[in-house]
């Protein structure tokens, strides 16, 4: 793997690699909320049958993603607005700001890399496996989380 990002997805094919990784959940199945990723890499690096595993550390909630978009606006204390853009016109608006964000050395998470994740007609995810392997099961909702994921980023100046 080349980036972190790589790695925390990337299949374990042995033990010396240490835990397997867990992999993000989003639309149309669970968000995967800080405090639930630190307890599920906890979980499997204790459970040896784990090894070699890619596992999706969420609840087993479901919602859309105008659902987890007014989740995460309630988390941080504001409303959200969400539109509906086709591909053809929301790749152009994604390179723009990733543009914008380059020109003036600000960050965003609205680049054209996420133009497939965004349009995705669907993505889910079934965290029973790493319950079944680990024992480890979400304690956190995509309310909690994201409430507790926030409370984080504020403690430490992120938002």
């Amino acid at each position: 793997p080349t980036s972190p990002r790589a790695a925390a997805i990337a299949p374990s094919t042995s033990s010396a690699a240490g835990p397997p990784p867990t992999r993000p959940c989003s639309r149309n199945s669970a968000f995967p909320a800080g405090p639930v990723i630190g307890e599920a890499v906890k979980a499997t690096a204790g459970a040896p049958a784990t090894v070699g595993g890619t596992y999706a550390a969420c609840h087993p909630e479901r919602f859309t993603q105008l659902e987890f978009a007014r989740a995460l606006g309630r988390s941080v204390g504001r409303e959200v607005v969400v539109p509906r853009l086709p591909g053809p016109i929301a790749r152009p608006i994604l390179f723009v700001s990733e543009t914008a964000a380059r020109v003036f050395g600000r960050p965003t998470l609205l680049t054209v890399d996420k133009a497939n994740e965004f349009l995705a007609p669907a993505w889910t995810a079934d965290p029973s496996p790493l319950e079944r392997d680990a024992g480890w099961r979400a304690q956190h909702g995509i309310d909690s989380g994201l409430r507790l994921t926030a409370e984080w980023y504020r403690s430490h100046g992120w938002l």
